[in-house]
C-alpha cells in the first residue's frame, strides 16, 4: 500500500524516469559549443577564445603525456605511465594521517614539477595548493577528494579537500 502523501512523489519519479528514457545518450561527451564558450568566457574568465583554449589544452595534454611516459621509463620497464603508477606501493600514513600524506605529496609534486621545468617557483608561490579536511558541513555531498579553485585569471591557487574519516569524526 502507498502511504498517504507519497502518491505525488511516485508520480514525479515515474515522470522523471519517462523523461530520462527519452534523452539521447552519448558514448563520447562533447560539450555544446555555446556552453563551452560560456564556460570559458563567464566562468573561467580568462578572456581568450575557445580555439586558443583548445590548442593550449591539447598542447598541455601532449606535453604532460610525453613527460609522464619518460618518467615511467625511468621507474622501470612499464608499458605505460598508468601501469607505472599502479605498480607503486602505498606509502605509510604519517602522524597526521591522510591529510598529512596528501600535504606531503603535494609538496613532493611541487618540487618534482620545479625540478623537471614544468612550473616555476614564482607560480607556486602565487598559486599555492592547500590540503584541508572536507568541512563537516560538506561531508554528506563531497566525494573522497575534491579540488576547489577560486574563479579568476590568473589563478590564485586552491584547496584540495580530503575526506579523512578520523578528522571528520572529530569535527
Amino acid at each position: 500500500p502507498i502511504k498517504p502523501g507519497l502518491e505525488p512523489v511516485l508520480h514525479a519519479i515515474d515522470q522523471f524516469e519517462k523523461h530520462l528514457l527519452q534523452i539521447s545518450t552519448y558514448d563520447n561527451f562533447l560539450m555544446d559549443p555555446d556552453v563551452y564558450e560560456r564556460v570559458i568566457s563567464h566562468h573561467i574568465g580568462c578572456k581568450i577564445g575557445t580555439e586558443t583554449v583548445r590548442q593550449e589544452l591539447n598542447q598541455e595534454i601532449s606535453d604532460m603525456e610525453e613527460i609522464m611516459e619518460r618518467e615511467a621509463r625511468q621507474l622501470g620497464p612499464y608499458s605505460s605511465w598508468a601501469e607505472a603508477i599502479e605498480s607503486q606501493p602505498m606509502p605509510p600514513l604519517p602522524e597526521d594521517g591522510l591529510i598529512g600524506l596528501y600535504r606531503k605529496e603535494v609538496l613532493a609534486l611541487e618540487e618534482h614539477c620545479i625540478e623537471k621545468g614544468m612550473v616555476k617557483k614564482d607560480l607556486l608561490r602565487s598559486c599555492p595548493v592547500c590540503v584541508e579536511p572536507v568541512p563537516s558541513s560538506l561531508t554528506a555531498i563531497r566525494s573522497a577528494a575534491a579540488y576547489s579553485m577560486p574563479p579568476g585569471y590568473p589563478p590564485r591557487g586552491g584547496t584540495f579537500y580530503i575526506l579523512d574519516s578520523e578528522v571528520s569524526g572529530r569535527q
